[in-house]
C-alpha cells in the first residue's frame, strides 16, 4: 500500500471549534534537491554521538508549550526512527497531540492549540551521519589535507606544542579547537 500524498491529507470539510484536524502519522520523507557536482553540498555532516547529544539538548531546552507534550514528542520521534509508526501514533493519540499533515516536521498541536515544531534532524535520520570512528575521507567538505599542521586553541589562544594541555590551563570538560593549516 502506498503512502498518501500531502494533498490527500488536506480536508475541505469545516471543523467545529472544538475539533482538531488530525492526519495519520507517517515517517518524515526529506525533500531532496538535485545536487550540482560543481557546487558542494551545504548539508551538515553529523557524527552519531553529536546527533544524539543535540537531539537530547533540543528536548531539554524547550521553554514554550507543555513539558509533558515535549516528553511525548521525544518518545514519538524515537519510535518513528525505529520504524514503529503504530506505537508512535498511539502515544500521540494518548497525549492529545494532533498532526494536521501527518508529518511532525510540518508541526503539531496540543489540545489547547499550541504549536510544536520539530526540525527534520530530530524526527528522522539526516542523510550525512557517520559513525564516531571519524569522518569518511572523500565526502565533500570532510577530507583533510594529506600534509599540513594542526594547532590546538583553548580559550581563544593557540597552545604551545611542547606542553601538555593541563600545563597550559585546560580543565576536563572544557572545549578545545583543532585548527588545520594545509602546507
Amino acid at each position: 500500500m502506498s503512502q498518501p500524498s500531502r494533498s490527500e491529507y488536506r480536508s475541505h470539510r469545516t471543523l467545529a471549534p472544538s475539533e482538531h484536524f488530525n492526519a495519520p502519522l507517517r515517517p518524515h520523507i526529506p525533500l531532496s534537491k538535485p545536487r550540482s557536482k560543481s557546487k558542494p553540498s551545504k548539508q551538515r555532516t553529523w557524527t552519531r554521538s553529536l546527533l544524539e547529544k543535540e537531539r537530547g539538548e533540543f528536548f531539554e531546552t524547550r521553554v514554550t508549550g507543555r513539558g509533558e507534550v515535549w516528553g511525548g514528542l521525544k518518545l514519538v520521534t524515537e519510535l518513528l526512527r525505529e520504524g514503529d509508526v503504530q506505537d508512535a501514533q498511539g502515544v500521540l493519540d494518548a497525549s492529545g497531540v494532533t498532526v494536521p499533515t501527518g508529518d511532525l516536521v510540518d508541526g503539531c498541536y496540543d489540545e489547547q492549540g499550541a504549536l510544536y515544531q520539530l526540525p527534520a534532524w530530530v524526527v528522522a535520520e539526516p542523510e550525512r551521519v557517520v559513525e564516531d570512528g571519524g569522518l569518511e575521507v572523500g565526502e565533500e567538505g570532510t577530507e583533510l589535507p594529506g600534509k599540513g599542521r594542526i594547532k590546538i586553541a583553548y580559550m581563544g589562544k593557540l597552545l604551545k606544542e611542547g606542553e601538555s594541555l593541563q600545563e597550559q590551563g585546560w580543565r576536563e570538560g572544557h572545549v578545545i579547537n583543532a585548527l588545520v593549516f594545509p602546507q
